[in-house]
């Protein structure tokens, strides 16, 4: 809405836009309204632990970036709890884990790629810089090098309060039903 808002397509005169996201913990038919925040901000981080690949049988000469990642992983439970109030609402979650090529080499390195969401912009910011702190020192314990690149996506969406209770009453009137 905001880019549409800072194009100019949209009439000077406009007072209020309402979209509409599907959903699938909303049953068919149904409709669900609420003020305030209702959606997080969706930010990627994509983080690849960088090591010194080698034979399997010599692990002691590598320095195994799977193994970092794998620790990179299991902290990013915990993160959340550490950075962000529990009211406000935070995940930090790995979506996808790419490493190897072999069963017989230490890879030269592993790509994990975390969805950071947040309810409020202050945990968002405070998120994505958790991530990639942790991200950085667990590969430095483990002899290795993170690179992170941070990709912000939407900020979160808020619904007007007044707006909300209007476009509510509106959907009562046409029968659908409201959650």
């Amino acid at each position: 809405a905001r880019m549409l808002v800072d194009s100019g397509a949209l009439p000077e005169d406009l007072v209020a836009m309402i979209g509409v996201h599907v959903h699938p913990g909303v049953s068919w038919g149904s409709v669900r309204f609420g003020p305030g925040a209702v959606n997080a901000a969706a930010d990627v981080v994509d983080v690849t632990m960088l090591g010194e690949g080698g034979h399997v049988g010599y692990p002691h000469h590598t320095r195994n970036p799977i193994v970092a990642a794998g620790s990179f992983i299991v902290a990013l439970q915990s993160i959340v709890a550490a950075e962000i109030d529990p009211v406000e609402g935070a995940v930090a979650t790995p979506s996808t884990v790419h490493a190897g090529e072999a069963d017989n080499v230490v890879a030269q390195s592993a790509r994990i790629t975390v969805a950071a969401r947040a309810m409020a912009p202050e945990s968002r910011a405070r998120l994505t810089a958790a991530v990639e702190r942790a991200a950085r020192n667990i590969a430095e314990a483990h002899a290795c090098r993170a690179v992170v690149e941070i990709t912000e996506g939407e900020p979160p969406l808020a619904n007007d309060a007044r707006l909300s209770k209007a476009a509510a009453a509106l959907v009562s009137d046409c029968g659908l039903r409201r959650l």
